[in-house]
């Protein structure tokens, strides 16, 4: 164990890490002076950008948070209607367990409103569960 730690402070002190240096690998965007990314000055007739929203509902429908997410609501047990500021009919969603490993979620899209589906995996059943849910679209 002791070995292992050695060569790691070896390392740790034979080179500098990206990004405290003006020596960057080639293709790499150096980090602004005010510390972000630079981002092209014009951008590529093929960079469509993204908008990504989230949202972290409780088995209770509560709304926790996220971005873009409006309001969260429990329907019946484990359906669960989450609505966000913006139509919602090409984009891509994915929910996934906050607190238990048995649980798979489906969802549906109407409009704003994202229908998430929580169940058992053995047995198919409806079960109310907490979840994070992310949800991908284009400009």
């Amino acid at each position: 164990m002791n070995r292992l730690f050695a060569a790691l402070a070896i390392v740790s002190l034979t080179g500098p890490v990206y990004g405290q240096t003006k020596s960057e690998p080639p293709g790499v965007n150096p980090p602004s002076a005010s510390g972000g990314a630079r981002a092209a000055p014009t951008p590529s007739s093929t960079d469509r950008g993204m908008a990504l929203m989230s949202a972290r509902v409780l088995n209770t429908g509560a709304l926790l948070g996220g971005a873009g997410v409006e309001s969260s609501v429990k329907a019946a047990a484990g359906i669960y209607y989450v609505t966000f500021g913006r139509d919602l009919t090409d984009c891509a969603s994915v929910a996934t367990s906050t607190n238990a490993f048995d649980i798979n979620y489906a969802i549906t899209t109407y409009q704003n409103t994202l229908t998430v589906y929580s169940y058992r995996s053995g047995n198919q059943a409806l079960q109310n569960s907490d979840f994070s849910l992310i949800t991908y679209c284009d400009r």
